[in-house]
């Protein structure tokens, strides 16, 4: 009987203990969280002071040294930004997301599925899937909910390649959608299709999205760029990929694009000073050793621009760290050198294309980057535009490269 009682008591001390513990977990990523957003708002503070003393700069000499004081603040303060943040999701990612008290933690809950889901999409996919689906389950109506409902999740959906389980959801996704929202999806559920080999299919589901955008809506608006998007993959998708006659390659003899029949063709149409355009640019890399003897070409096409950034390494683009250099003012012939130094110091394994504004809107190259992987045949098998979009490069070339 006394060992009956002791045994209880030691239960009933267990079963306290447990949830202090919890709330001890849940306490230490709260903190965490407070860090990394007070952090954020120092370097937004930061970045902004050097900015007006940028636009307040007089004379080259003085110009000159808020550029680079700017470029320095803002390095500064985004590793600071990217430690609090890792730091934060590292213990985030640990904890039981169905601990987490939605009304309560709203903020640690939405920050912490919503950048995990962000953070993890490069490495796993499926884990971005999971974190999106538990936050619209715990927070339908948060900030993140709707991007996530029309652009994230489908996006990391397809990435995974199980094109069935895709396809099912973003069908699901586009039926409870605003109607504002359904072409998107369903041009969405396009490329999921064009992704798993249906181009027909996918050329349906571009047809039903463009048939609920009114004709008269501006050109600049969500709904005229989605038009816009629709029109190219129903110009492009399966037909015969434009000429590219570039007579200047750098890292590569230059050819036409039409001569490189037989082989699988990945364009990347791409500009040094944007930030998605760099961080594709390792995965290309990347792809274009693992496929390289199988027929596989990768061609970096960009374009004279005023501007550019120099990457310190590889290391650089892949780290995201940006310690390297930024350029403004370039006139043609600097900005060939720039992309000589560019490639000189990443050691990239294709080559660079220098095209014109005429190249780029053949291929609808509005958004960067724009990537188009070209079959066997010539003809396009998969359009990939924006950031994010590695996967699918990757899934769409892979199958290429197997067909016959």
């Amino acid at each position: 009987m006394r060992n009956t009682a002791r045994f209880f008591a030691l239960a009933l001390l267990l079963t306290l203990a447990l949830p202090a513990k919890a709330d001890d977990a849940l306490k230490a990523i709260r903190d965490a969280h407070t860090d990394y957003k007070r952090i954020s708002l120092e370097w937004e503070a930061a970045c902004n002071s050097a900015s007006d003393d940028l636009r307040a700069a007089q004379g080259d000499a003085q110009i000159k040294a808020a550029r680079d004081n700017l470029a320095k603040v803002y390095r500064q303060a985004a590793l600071a930004q990217t430690r609090a943040r890792d730091n934060f999701l590292d213990a985030f990612a640990k904890s039981d997301w169905n601990a987490w008290d939605a009304a309560k933690d709203a903020a640690v809950l939405e920050d912490g599925l919503a950048e995990l889901a962000l953070r993890e999409f490069a490495k796993d996919p499926a884990q971005s899937v999971k974190a999106w689906e538990a936050l619209l389950a715990k927070l339908p109506r948060c900030g993140y909910a709707a991007a996530a409902r029309v652009v994230f999740l489908p996006l990391a959906l397809a990435s995974t390649g199980d094109f069935e389980a895709a396809i099912k959801r973003i069908s699901e996704l586009a039926r409870d959608a605003r109607e504002d929202d359904k072409p998107y999806l369903l041009m969405a559920l396009g490329d999921t299709r064009a992704l798993g080999g249906d181009i027909a299919g996918a050329l349906d589901e571009f047809r039903a999205a463009l048939k609920l955008i009114p004709g008269n809506v501006a050109e600049s608006s969500g709904a005229g760029q989605t038009r816009a998007s629709l029109e190219l993959r129903l110009k492009l998708l399966g037909q015969a990929a434009p000429e590219l006659d570039s007579k200047t390659w750098l890292g590569g003899e230059p050819k036409k694009l039409s001569e490189l029949k037989g082989s699988v063709v990945v364009l990347n149409f791409w500009a040094s000073y944007s930030a998605p355009c760099l961080n594709n640019l390792p995965a290309l890399h990347d792809l274009c050793i693992a496929h390289l003897h199988e027929g596989l070409k990768v061609l970096g096409v960009t374009r004279i621009y005023d501007q550019g950034y120099v990457p310190v390494d590889m290391n650089d683009l892949r780290s995201g760290a940006r310690t390297g250099q930024v350029l403004q003012g370039l006139d043609e012939a600097a900005f060939k050198q720039h992309l000589w130094d560019f490639r000189e110091r990443t050691k990239l394994s294709f080559p660079f294309v220098l095209g014109t504004l005429e190249d780029f809107s053949a291929y609808g190259a509005a958004s960067l980057p724009t990537t188009i992987v070209v079959d066997r045949q010539g003809k396009v098998a998969f359009i990939a535009a924006g950031g994010m979009r590695e996967h699918l490069v990757r899934i769409a070339t892979q199958r290429a490269l197997k067909a016959k």
